[in-house]
């Protein structure tokens, strides 16, 4: 895998508005909306690593669609997808090889900055 993805990540993250200069993340929580898209979550995990979701409801319950752990790194300015997870479709990755996921989660996240995507709420 290139080291050129995990930095385009790394400031996708930053234009978005997810991390800040220094590569934390600015709140414990975010959302962000775009109108008519899904609304896209945003918390703070564990270490330095985040959870990016677009979350739909079935039922009653809340669907991941997707939801991803990405691992944050701020000395090297990288960020690399961990996980994947669409409950739509019974999914559920954690490979070895993150080939896939990065390039997923840098398309996704091409196509949020596309749509405009603002701050809609934060929790500390």
């Amino acid at each position: 895998m290139t080291k050129n993805i995990l930095r385009d990540i790394y400031v996708q993250l930053q234009t978005i508005g997810i991390l800040d200069d220094s590569g934390s993340m600015k709140h414990s929580y975010m959302r962000f909306a775009s109108e008519g898209l899904m609304d896209l979550h945003v918390d703070k995990l564990f270490g330095s690593r985040i959870s990016v979701a677009h979350n739909g409801v079935l039922n009653g319950d809340i669907m991941a669609d997707p939801d991803m752990e990405v691992l944050i790194n701020p000395e090297r300015q990288e960020a690399e997808a961990q996980t994947f997870q669409n409950d739509y479709l019974g999914i559920y990755q954690e490979p070895e090889d993150k080939r896939e996921l990065n390039v997923f989660l840098h398309d996704w996240l091409c196509n949020i900055i596309n749509a405009e995507y603002k701050l809609a709420e934060t929790e500390e």
